[in-house]
């Protein structure tokens, strides 16, 4: 899940269901409202994996590390460069996306935040962000989005696949989502399953988001579903998105 997030203190959920579509979202609805950012402000001085928001310090949560805006890493700079941030299941490695010296994206140690790599990034271009959100399959295979469109431009969303953190990027989906709709894609993103049953979910600035899976055994290319959910205010899924039960995302 892109971790960003704008409110804490959690009361109530509402989970209305999508247009023509057996899925249902869950919005969660705030008391409080206090303002911090997931991937940026982990970071640059809230450290990694466990949150230093009071939030998180009301369960019990402690900063483990961090990396500081201070120069010492040029792709972690304080402004909002950094757009995503995933755990690899496979190598124990988190991920992180920045677009602070171009795409770049960053192999951490988990456990200190030692900055062990880098992927290839060859060919990730395209959009208002070359590479945004980033997401994580059960297999260890690693996906990641630029950020592309508006209301008055239409998108060329592009959706990457890395096999391993050494191997280089594969693109599984260019174009336009929605054929015949203006609209921002690729703010958050969010990956379950393996192989031929990977799902991927694609949010940005409106009220839908998109479902894409393998569109064929060879795992080349990837279709597009939108799910519309009128309900939703405009932006509700550019905050972040996940997998919940079955058919319901969480936003």
């Amino acid at each position: 899940m892109n971790c960003r997030q704008d409110e804490v203190n959690v009361t109530t959920m509402r989970c209305p269901t999508a247009v023509a579509s057996p899925w249902t979202v869950c919005f969660r609805v705030f008391a409080g409202y206090r303002k911090w950012h997931g991937a940026l402000a982990l970071l640059t001085g809230l450290g990694a994996l466990l949150l230093g928001s009071p939030h998180a310090q009301a369960q019990g949560l402690q900063k483990l590390w961090e990396i500081p805006a201070d120069g010492s890493r040029d792709y972690v700079n304080g402004f909002p460069s950094e757009r995503g941030l995933v755990f690899n299941p496979t190598t124990g490695h988190l991920l992180l996306s920045s677009r602070a010296l171009g795409p770049t994206v960053a192999v951490l140690a988990s456990t200190n935040g030692a900055e062990l790599g880098f992927l290839d990034v060859t060919g990730v271009s395209g959009g208002s962000v070359a590479i945004g959100p980033l997401g994580a399959g059960e297999d260890g295979r690693l996906y990641g989005a630029n950020i592309s469109g508006s209301d008055i431009l239409a998108p060329s969303l592009r959706v990457y696949r890395w096999n391993n953190e050494t191997s280089a990027p594969v693109v599984l989906f260019s174009g336009n989502p929605v054929a015949g709709l203006n609209a921002r894609w690729g703010d958050s993103l969010a990956v379950r399953g393996a192989g031929t049953n990977t799902q991927l979910l694609v949010g940005g600035g409106g009220s839908s988001v998109l479902l894409l899976r393998y569109a064929n055994g060879a795992q080349t290319s990837l279709l597009a579903q939108r799910i519309e959910w009128p309900q939703a205010g405009a932006g509700s899924f550019s905050q972040g998105i996940a997998f919940g039960i079955g058919n319901q995302l969480l936003a």
